[in-house]
């Protein structure tokens, strides 16, 4: 479980819209099992503390910035439309804001305690190159757990977004080894284990069994396979980050 806090202010002309787009905050948060409470601290001020798993605070930050605006936009005051949306805008700023100060302390402690980081954020560290695929990986994964993705398109993706990375962590980026060779090596070498090794052959199958034979995949079986690559991810970019 993870927490941050922040404060916002308001208008007199905006405070009413301000306080119904934290009410909004709350209800979305729900959603995704995040407890969000706030009490005004001043007039027109607010202090906000979000409590709850990370990777659920960072699919809020995705959740926010599609539904606070929209709900500002129907909102009846203030009558400029400008204004409501740029009040919708500070929030979802301050909210960003706050998930992102959280996200880089977990991930700068699970550095420094060689812990695999409870994160849908992925520290590329010097390995930039890694970041054109592992940032389109972490929103698709955000997205599939919202809903947004079918289950097949999340473990194709799935698969592509730890080959790469299994390659790097092998010193191999061009390598054209098939997957399961990786997989194997990276076993042997002790950057896996046993049971990530057949984790990451399951993927395998059923992303071969997607492409090649037409098959689909339930639900369950890719939130599980979306949980356990992304915990693999985590422990090969931890491993490569240590080397550098």
């Amino acid at each position: 479980m993870a927490g941050f806090d922040l404060d916002i202010t308001f208008k007199e002309s905006t405070d009413e819209l301000g306080r119904a787009l934290l009410q909004r905050l709350q209800r979305a948060g729900r959603s995704v099992d995040l407890r969000v409470s706030y009490r005004r601290s001043t007039e027109y001020a607010f202090y906000v503390t979000v409590d709850g798993p990370l990777p659920a605070m960072q699919m809020l930050c995705f959740q926010v910035e599609l539904e606070l605006p929209a709900f500002a936009d129907g909102y009846p005051k203030p009558v400029r439309r400008a204004t409501r949306l740029r009040v919708a805008d500070q929030l979802i700023d301050r909210y960003t804001a706050g998930v992102a100060r959280i996200t880089q302390s977990v991930l700068d402690t699970s550095a420094q305690f060689a812990a695999i980081p409870n994160s849908l954020r992925f520290d590329a560290g010097d390995s930039t190159e890694l970041e054109g695929v592992l940032n389109p990986y972490s929103h698709m994964v955000t997205l599939f757990w919202l809903g947004f993705v079918p289950a097949t398109h999340a473990v194709e993706e799935a698969h592509t977004a730890v080959e790469v990375v299994l390659k790097q962590a092998l010193g191999k980026p061009k390598s054209r080894g098939a997957f399961f060779e990786l997989v194997a090596e990276a076993k042997d070498r002790g950057l896996v284990t046993a049971e990530q090794h057949d984790e990451l052959i399951e993927l395998k199958d059923v992303r071969k069994g997607i492409k090649h034979r037409g098959h689909g995949v339930s639900i369950e079986v890719a939130d599980k396979l979306m949980d356990q690559t992304t915990e693999v991810v985590q422990v090969l970019l931890g491993g490569i980050n240590r080397s550098k």
